[in-house]
């Protein structure tokens, strides 16, 4: 299974650039998935008035996979809002704030620490108890005298239990005068009750639904024994109101970490959606459904594994590069067979025949980076004197003549080659 990724939903996400023959823009062959049409992600019924995301392209390039999914009910990410502020990138001296407070301007969302107690312990913990590096507890690391850094501290979600002591009927959940169950919870016992309630609870956490219908969505819960265990979709330190049964609620809270992980559910029912600074796919003070719903798809599409990321990335970065530059192609990893293309000025059919073996580079395996393969492109790429013939491949596969001495050629991996120099 491909890496995945997660997203931002206050990053804009793109769909990739691409490039007819002549070097004119090409926004058919990777459209943005607006979710109005099948090539947008919709299904046989979507229209420009009725878009919907029923059939999102897994691989928006058709390489790792020509499956669709629906993401409509599917749509979701978490945010971690840190409540801890550092004095630098390594995380180690640290206050407990919300915001950024004098020299303490590094939000530490996630530290690593030496020991479990101090994971979740009151106090920020300053000096070398926690810091950004997870070094991890091994012989060599041992025999080194290493500490290992294992223990993750961050902001857990806020929960809630919710303990019931006799069957019953539970008609109505609510945190903050808002509804968590669709419809009645009922159990012949205690812990059939305490299910039943887990259950109705979770049928509301990625969307709307039931005879008498939630009024949010995000809440979610499981059960253990008489049991329930309520976790909320945002931060809240409310006490769970139960109509019906008999039922003891406990108030949410998250531990002694500060700070809050939250859950974002994009849902047909919440028409209006936090903007962040780069959303400026939306239109509005703030995002609408199918504006969210769209820059998620594109997410789906073309971010979501590694390879989807780097291309699109790529594909964007080199948009930026004109016929002042002579841009080639060659694969390290023949995934997909042998891959070339010989520099020239990036223009018209050089700009489009780069652009299509790029974006249909299959993943192969191993490291795509080999140092070894890269140390043998670099005769063509860096500053030469003289003609610059490349003697080292085959007739086909050689690249041109540098055209002037001593002209350089900007490699995209100068670190690879600075290590082999």
């Amino acid at each position: 299974m491909p890496t995945t990724a997660s997203p931002n939903p206050a990053t804009r996400y793109r769909a990739p650039v691409m490039y007819d023959n002549t070097g004119a823009l090409d926004t058919t062959t990777y459209p943005s998935q607006t979710g109005q049409s099948a090539a947008t992600g919709g299904d046989g019924s979507a229209t420009a008035l009725l878009p919907n995301w029923k059939a999102v392209k897994v691989d928006g390039y058709g390489i790792q996979s020509a499956a669709t999914a629906n993401l409509e009910g599917n749509a979701f990410s978490y945010t971690t809002v840190p409540g801890e502020y550092c004095n630098s990138g390594q995380l180690r001296t640290c206050i407990a704030s919300a915001t950024p407070s004098g020299a303490y301007t590094f939000p530490a969302k996630l530290r690593w620490c030496t020991t479990s107690a101090i994971s979740v312990d009151t106090t920020a913990n300053a000096g070398t108890s926690c810091q950004a590096s997870n070094i991890e507890d091994t012989p060599v690391n041992a025999t080194n005298g290493v500490t290992p850094y294992t223990f993750p501290r961050m902001p857990r979600p806020h929960t809630a239990t919710l303990t019931v002591s006799a069957p019953g009927t539970v008609s109505n959940i609510t945190v903050d005068g808002l509804r968590i169950i669709p419809a009645d919870a009922t159990g012949l016992s205690d812990v059939s009750l305490a299910a039943d309630i887990a259950a109705k609870i979770n049928a509301c956490t990625y969307g709307i639904t039931g005879a008498t219908p939630c009024t949010v969505v995000g809440y979610s819960a499981v059960s253990l024994n008489q049991v329930v265990t309520i976790t909320a979709p945002a931060a809240t330190s409310s006490t769970p109101v139960v109509t019906g049964g008999t039922t003891t609620p406990g108030a949410f809270s998250n531990g002694n970490v500060p700070g809050s992980s939250v859950l974002n559910v994009i849902t047909p029912t919440v028409t209006s959606y936090f903007k962040g600074a780069d959303r400026t796919d939306c239109a509005g003070a703030t995002c609408t459904y199918a504006e969210e719903m769209t820059n998620y798809a594109n997410w789906y599409a073309y971010y979501h594994t590694r390879m989807q990321m780097m291309k699109t990335a790529s594909s964007i970065a080199f948009s930026a590069v004109d016929d002042k530059f002579r841009v080639g192609y060659y694969s390290i990893n023949n995934g997909g067979g042998t891959q070339f293309l010989n520099p020239s000025a990036f223009n018209g059919a050089q700009k489009y025949e780069w652009y299509t073996k790029f974006l249909n580079a299959v993943p192969f395996g191993a490291n795509a980076l080999a140092h070894r393969a890269v140390h043998h492109r670099a005769p063509v790429r860096r500053p030469v004197l003289g003609h610059g013939l490349d003697l080292e491949h085959p007739a086909g596969q050689r690249a041109n003549a540098v055209l002037l001495s001593a002209e350089f050629h900007h490699p995209v991996d100068r670190w690879l080659l600075e290590r082999h120099e």
